[in-house]
């Protein structure tokens, strides 16, 4: 199993991977344009777009990637169970505390996004507030803090509003297995996420209006027939839930 530099170091290179895919189309056209004028004109017009839209990309991404998801900011008293879990397991976890979004939506899914871990943003389902035990909602924070610890989301984050190319480079991939491992590891009961991913099969993930740019970077797939009951309909870039809850519960 990859150790979590491994992971930080291989997010980053992906990171740059989707900065550079989104920039480099108009850069690539316009500086073919600038060529027309001359070599050197063509070349600085390259140089100039790419460097102007890498910082755009950067600059601009947590906000689109945050809009995407909704959502309203979670409430200190409604919400005290939320805040109470994520306080404890950022300090047991050596993470900065994100901002904490809720999305009104049956649908039991989480999702973390964030260039920088110190200025992430978590945000949950009312419906997995509502169907989830304390120890089970505990499981599934921790699975999203250890993702904002290792910048498992920051390629997902910089691919939101980025376009399909940056989206298609992102794509999430990052090691779930060892992700469960290391949530487990922080909560020190691994049956706490195995129920919680059991109940997300069962209740379903998909959400209501999902938006495709940060789609990737949810717990489980927020797209497909998963509601009503049903497991949802993967889309082949992640593990189902279901080998996931039978590799947690042989721990």
């Amino acid at each position: 199993m990859p150790s979590a530099d491994s992971e930080l170091r291989d997010n980053r290179r992906r990171g740059l991977l989707v900065v550079a895919a989104a920039v480099a189309p108009p850069a690539l056209v316009l500086g073919a344009v600038g060529l027309l004028a001359g070599f050197v004109v063509g070349v600085v017009i390259l140089v100039v777009v790419a460097a102007a839209g890498a910082a755009a990309v950067w600059a601009l991404a947590d906000r689109r990637a945050v809009v995407a998801i909704g959502g309203v900011p979670a409430d200190l008293r409604a919400h005290a169970r939320l805040y109470n879990l994520v306080d404890g397991l950022c300090a047991a976890g050596g993470v900065a505390p994100p901002r904490l979004v809720v999305v009104d939506d049956p649908a039991l899914n989480a999702l973390a996004v964030g260039r920088d871990p110190r200025k992430a943003t978590l945000a949950v389902t009312t419906g997995i507030l509502r169907d989830l035990s304390r120890i089970e909602l505990e499981g599934v924070l921790a699975n999203e803090l250890v993702r904002i610890k290792r910048r498992s989301t920051l390629p997902g984050t910089l691919a939101a509003g980025a376009g399909p190319l940056a989206r298609r480079v992102a794509r999430r991939c990052d090691r779930e297995e060892a992700v469960d491992m290391a949530a487990v590891a922080l909560t020190r009961y691994p049956p706490g996420l195995a129920s919680a991913l059991e109940k997300m099969a069962a209740g379903g993930t998909a959400l209501a209006h999902p938006a495709h740019s940060v789609a990737g970077l949810w717990l489980a797939e927020p797209t497909g027939a998963a509601r009503g009951g049903r497991a949802s309909v993967t889309t082949g870039e992640r593990r189902p839930l279901p080998e996931r809850v039978a590799a947690l519960r042989e721990l």
